[in-house]
């Protein structure tokens, strides 16, 4: 089964060492979205606007996906209610 590393990118840069086994790159797409969703919930929480970035490498770290997800909030008159 191959390997797959995923490095997150937002106020904290995480670079996989370690690495996920996974039947297919398909598999390590579904993951990426699964954990770019939770992690854009999370900063919406805490700020008004978030860009996340996540690169998948292969076992030769090979660069073979990026995805990005981006979260904005504008309020009507410049307030937060």
């Amino acid at each position: 089964m191959p390997r797959f590393f995923i490095d997150t990118f937002d106020h904290i840069d995480v670079i996989d060492e370690i690495g996920t086994d996974l039947p297919s790159l398909g598999a390590a797409k579904d993951l990426v979205q699964r954990a770019l969703a939770e992690m854009i919930v999370e900063e919406g929480m805490r700020r008004p606007s978030a860009e996340l970035r996540a690169v998948v490498r292969d076992e030769a770290g090979r660069r073979v996906m990026a995805a990005t997800m981006t979260m904005g909030i504008e309020w009507a008159g410049g307030e937060a209610a």
